[in-house]
């Protein structure tokens, strides 16, 4: 957010229990990754610049999304099932229909961003060395 303080973030990001998402993503910020930045800019300055810059969408990838704004540049979407072994309902549901629902929201918004898909194992199969 340093780097570009004139951009703006929209999070999707899905209630867990009795936390709302919003609640689950500034949790984010307590975290120790983001001690670097409360020690340069301090723990209210970073508060200030999520509540200025920061607009979460609630969200669960296993039913409709709300819907994304329509002047998105990039998306980066990192939201998956990350154990190994879960039933197969349950990652096709939430690995593959999930992305698909995300894709099919960004582009109902209008806005044609650069998109990042980031994953977890085995998505290269059994190929070995860097898989481009």
């Amino acid at each position: 957010m340093s780097a570009f303080p004139d951009t703006r973030i929209v999070l999707l990001v899905r209630g867990q229990g009795s936390l709302t998402g919003e609640a689950r993503a500034r949790e984010i910020l307590t975290r120790p990754v983001f001690e670097p930045t409360r020690q340069l800019v301090g723990a209210d300055a970073l508060k200030r610049a999520f509540d200025e810059r920061v607009e979460v969408l609630e969200g669960d990838l296993t039913t409709d999304l709300p819907a994304f704004p329509s002047d998105i540049d990039v998306v980066f979407h990192c939201a998956a099932t990350v154990t190994f072994d879960p039933p197969i309902d349950e990652a096709f549901h939430t690995n593959l229909l999930g992305a698909n629902r995300v894709y099919e929201a960004v582009a109902a918004s209008g806005s044609r961003p650069h998109l990042v898909h980031v994953s977890t194992a085995y998505v290269a199969g059994l190929a070995k060395g860097v898989v481009p």
